[in-house]
């Protein structure tokens, strides 16, 4: 009796590396390579061990199922479309990974007896300050100028050096306010 040639095919693989994810209607081969590409580029520059990498695959791999279902093919490729989820997952991971690691190297000698804050508890300024520059930086080039601008100048004046009226810089503030939000920096309430 002949063996089956998958058979055996599986039998040889490495019992260390995982089987490849076979493709799914929802992710192809394109998608799967992002996926896999991010991964690795995580574990490549945070020294991840292969449970971490796995886990690094999982949560993207996760994220981009989680967003297809706002996915809009008129406005962009399913692939595009994914691309750019897997991106934003890399990010936060690479993001949670310093910051994880961060807190490691530093002692908290003075928590115990600091006071807490209601207002800041639980979350770091940096971290914040960290959350919203990764925020801006995928902003489109116009809403991430307005939005550098927005530091120091008042919205009338943005305007005015814009040469545009004031109601089209308020509703690009609209834009970057619900920017933010999706990205989970800030609660902005009138």
């Amino acid at each position: 009796m002949t063996a089956d040639p998958k058979t055996v095919s599986a039998r040889t693989q490495s019992a260390s590396a995982p089987p490849p994810t076979p493709p799914t209607p929802e992710l192809n081969e394109r998608m799967l390579a992002v996926i896999e590409h991010r991964a690795t580029r995580l574990a490549e520059v945070f020294h991840l061990s292969e449970d971490d990498l796995d886990d690094a695959r999982q949560e993207i791999t996760l994220a981009i199922l989680r967003a297809m279902r706002r996915y809009e093919p008129a406005l962009a490729s399913p692939e595009t479309f994914a691309d750019r989820v897997g991106t934003k997952q890399y990010i936060k991971l690479a993001k949670r990974i310093r910051r994880d690691r961060e807190r490691e190297a530093t002692p908290d000698t003075d928590a115990v007896n600091a006071s807490v804050d209601p207002t800041t508890e639980g979350r770091n300024p940096s971290d914040t300050k960290l959350d919203l520059e990764a925020a801006l930086s995928t902003l489109p080039r116009g809403l991430r100028l307005i939005a550098e601008d927005l530091k120091t100048k008042k919205p009338g004046e943005i305007a005015a050096a814009m040469g545009v009226h004031r109601s089209t810089v308020h509703r690009a503030i609209a834009q970057i306010r619900a920017h933010l939000v999706a990205c989970g920096v800030g609660n902005f309430e009138d």
